[in-house]
């Protein structure tokens, strides 16, 4: 299984400095942690010959897969009748692709 969460701080100042002249900055913290594993244990990788689709619940809405495993994640049929569906596909802060599925309806039983 993996997981994606993220939390942010930020903080707005905005000075006037003339009449109808106003200057801002915004300063932000996000952070953000990937997590792999199996059950409620995570760990650092998942082994090479063990199915990716395996290790998600059927419950999972959203699903965050590595450009290796996206062809699995799209063939997968543990949330039968439904397919899993690529929405966004970004570069991570490390510059590695990544691409998040949306899964909609009632997962299969």
């Amino acid at each position: 299984m993996q997981s994606f969460s993220a939390s942010q701080l930020g903080l707005t100042l905005v000075q006037s400095i003339l009449p109808g002249v106003d200057a801002g900055a915004t300063v932000k913290y996000v952070r953000g942690t990937v997590r792999v594993g199996t059950d409620d244990v995570a760990s650092d990788t998942v082994p090479a010959d063990r199915p990716v689709h395996r290790d998600l619940p059927r419950a999972a809405r959203f699903v965050l897969v590595q450009p290796k495993d996206e062809k699995e994640a799209e063939r997968s049929e543990i949330w039968r009748p439904q397919r899993p569906r690529p929405i966004l596909q970004i570069k991570d802060y490390r510059g590695r692709r990544v691409i998040l599925f949306e899964v909609n309806g009632t997962p299969a039983s």
